[in-house]
């Protein structure tokens, strides 16, 4: 482009402005070869005098193209919508020029920027207090670091066209900022209005400089306007660089009055931010919770022949905070009693994500000798000792699980149960009365889980960072069976004192649900005293066992306790022509327990509790062949306490 098509392109322009242009800028003459890093001449020169006049730069006037001049003209470009490549060619020439031709518009029916008034000067400079000593994580965009708030003096409009920004590191690793950020913009309120790569910034020992050319900010006459430094972070910080202290600075703002007077006003407003790899982040976290309807220790109905499929053994949420979560591998603990192997009750488990299956874990050969194994979702690589065949799906068909940064995903752990067993206890199978439980205990998620936050990097193995565990129940399989559930553990107790006012003795209430499973079952109607805390098998003949407990939770020594008990319906059970409590199959009864506790020996201080161990019944009226149904866990099933005799 030669010099009679850039001034007549200008002009084209100029007069194209729909407006009165109070004083247009003069434009120097960049002649028409390409201007780049390494130039020089009375060309260069000229760009230098058209950015500094007409796009707010500060650059030496010195007809040497170096990085500054390629810092100014990216800036330029990238606030024009040009390719930011520091090339100045016929494009960006245009563009300035018509900066150049257009910088004092003052009215337009196009929508031309206006600026008002006579001549005016900024009033002041102030630091916001707000944002104040953030933290800039891995792949943050646009997070301001710095805000400020700018003042017009009554005597004009301001259009700011220039901001010049420093950036240097406080603390912590390195001192390169580009290892840092890689881009730096100045917003208006929410609003970009200029940019300019970290590559760009101009370096004086640990400062790290530049001038950002901005576009339509006007700060009215009389009036405030509020702007913020803002960054690109890194999407990958070193480990070494995580938690470094930067501070930014506002150092200069060029602008220009309703006269077309270009005006500089230094500054020297600041604040400092850490900038942090997202893994390390105390706000980055993992956190893990049981969920409300967990299912808590209950009878499953099983059957001899076939598996019974998907019983839900834990129910848990996991939260994302500070970044969105990718998850390749969840482990848990499954725990087995009545067996030798986890693997002789289910050999599938699998892994629901919001109610879809995402996993699972299958054990091939049952191995003698474990009744606690790892469950590892999502590792296809797991090999589990002595000889137990395992197979592991990934989670999501192949890959990550994602959970939104402030979002909480709901899980559930399953498991298909085998047969039971026939003909009565079998050391290598699955009999009734077993039970199998899932555990997700905090060592799982701190040490076992693959969590990647959104750069990639693997979250800390910390306690700040992955916290939290759910504890499982325990599922008691029977092919007919009873299963129990306290009802009210803060039933008032009813004290009897004797003439000197001693406490003699406590009426003692406690409430439960007993559900009969794939059958009628008939009850004893009478209460047994268990010998100890744990004891289920002693009083073979009796619907209900019971336990005398002291403030500790240990059994109390005969000779200081005596304890009876009655039972009676609340709802939903009858008494058959035996004599003996009726539950029909698959129906919830329910039943008040009510045990007289007695000083009767020398005194023990402390509380008295009534603990339910074990309920018995038979499928049969005349009571054949009574089972024994523990409680489980016992502790799950005390009454409130008494007074200390």
């Amino acid at each position: 482009m030669n010099k009679k098509f850039i001034i007549s392109t200008v002009a084209a322009i100029a007069m194209a402005l729909v407006g009165t242009v109070a004083s247009a800028a003069t434009v120097e003459d960049m002649g028409s070869a390409t201007l780049k890093k390494g130039s020089s001449g009375a060309y260069v020169m000229a760009l230098q005098k058209n950015l500094n006049t007409c796009a707010g730069m500060s650059l030496t006037v010195d007809g040497k193209f170096g990085k500054g001049s390629a810092a100014a003209a990216m800036s330029f470009q990238s606030m024009k919508g040009l390719v930011a490549d520091g090339v100045v060619g016929s494009k960006t020439k245009v563009a300035l020029a018509a900066a150049c031709a257009g910088t004092t518009v003052s009215t337009g029916s196009t929508g031309s920027t206006v600026i008002s008034g006579g001549a005016g000067n900024i009033q002041s400079i102030i630091t916001l207090g707000s944002p104040s000593s953030v933290t800039v994580s891995e792949g943050d965009a646009n997070k301001a670091v710095l805000g400020f708030e700018v003042k017009a003096d009554s005597g004009s409009d301001l259009k700011v066209s220039n901001v010049g920004i420093k950036f240097s590191r406080t603390s912590g690793g390195s001192t390169w900022v580009s290892r840092y950020i890689n881009k730096v913009s100045i917003m208006q309120g929410s609003t970009v209005i200029g940019t300019v790569d970290a590559s760009a910034l101009s370096q004086n020992g640990n400062d790290y400089t530049a001038n950002i050319a901005v576009d339509n900010a006007i700060i009215k006459a009389n009036m405030n306007a509020q702007f913020y430094v803002a960054v690109n972070a890194n999407s990958t910080i070193d480990t070494s660089d995580s938690g470094s202290l930067l501070k930014a600075e506002v150092t200069s703002i060029r602008y220009m009055d309703a006269t077309g007077a270009v005006l500089t006003n230094s500054a020297s407003n600041n604040q400092s931010f850490y900038v942090q790899k997202l893994s390390l982040s105390a706000n980055v976290k993992v956190q893990v919770s049981e969920d409300n309807s967990n299912p808590r220790s209950r009878t499953v109905t099983s059957n001899y022949t076939s598996t019974t499929n998907d019983v839900s053994l834990l129910k848990f949420n996991v939260t994302a905070y500070g970044t969105n979560m990718n998850f390749n591998k969840i482990t848990a603990v499954a725990t087995g009693t009545g067996v030798n192997d986890v693997t002789q009750i289910s050999q599938l488990f699998k892994l629901k994500y919001n109610g879809n299956v995402i996993s699972s874990v299958s054990f091939g050969n049952a191995n003698v000798g474990s009744t606690t194994r790892a469950i590892a979702f999502g590792d296809t690589s797991a090999v589990v000792t002595a000889g137990v065949g395992y197979t592991s799906t990934s989670l999501n068909g192949g890959s990550s699980l994602m959970i939104p940064a402030g979002q909480t995903g709901a899980f559930e752990i399953l498991a298909d149960i085998k047969p039971i067993a026939t003909g009565g206890p079998n050391a290598a199978a699955l009999d009734a009365g077993d039970t199998l439980k899932v555990n997700l205990p905090s060592t799982d998620v701190l040490n076992n889980w693959s969590v990647l936050d959104q750069s990639g990097n693997t979250l800390a193995i910390s306690t700040v960072n992955r916290q939290g565990s759910a504890t499982g129940y325990e599922a008691t399989f029977r092919v007919q069976g009873l299963s129990s559930t306290l009802l009210a553990a803060t039933q008032a107790v009813t004290n009897t004192y004797n003439n000197s006012g001693a406490l003699t003795t406590a009426t003692v209430p406690l409430e439960v649900s007993v559900t009969a499973a794939g059958s009628d079952f008939f009850i004893p109607r009478t209460v047994a005293i268990a010998t100890s805390v744990s004891d289920s098998t002693s009083s073979p003949t009796a619907g209900f066992l019971i336990t005398p407990l002291l403030n500790n939770y240990t059994h109390p020594v005969a000779a200081n306790t005596a304890v009876s008990g009655t039972v009676s319906i609340m709802e939903n059970a009858t008494v058959d022509g035996s004599g003996n409590f009726k539950i029909g199959a698959g129906q919830t009864a329910k039943f008040r327990i009510t045990a007289s506790v007695a000083n009767g020996g020398t005194p023990v201080s402390g509380s008295r509790y009534v603990q339910l161990n074990a309920v018995r019944g038979d499928i049969d009226s005349a009571l054949g062949t009574i089972a024994t149904y523990p409680t489980v866990p016992a502790s799950s099933f005390q009454s409130a306490g008494t007074a200390a005799f």
